[in-house]
């Protein structure tokens, strides 16, 4: 696996050159976010919150199919979303 960490002083530095997504839910994002950077949430506010009852509750897999179950449906409109918001990516 080819993956490269970068620091926070780096991703800082790329702010403009690259899109930068935040995938945390609408009020997450509104807590606390990099400036630039484009909220496209997974979960809704709501369903954030069901899933962390039933990781609280039920542990940790029954939380991880809750969240695939709501998620799942919705993939194809986020990713065109993404794509919306990014024309000039070459996919």
């Amino acid at each position: 696996m080819n993956e490269h960490l970068i620091s926070l002083d780096e991703l800082w530095e790329l702010r403009g050159q690259i899109p930068i997504v935040d995938a945390r839910s609408e009020n997450e994002f509104h807590q606390s976010h990099i400036p630039g950077s484009i909220n496209l949430p997974i979960l809704t506010n709501e369903e954030r919150i069901r899933v962390g009852t039933l990781y609280k509750k039920e542990g940790s897999l029954r939380a991880t199919i809750e969240g695939f179950r709501l998620v799942g449906p919705r993939f194809y409109s986020i990713q065109n979303t993404a794509i919306e918001n990014f024309p000039e990516k070459k996919y």
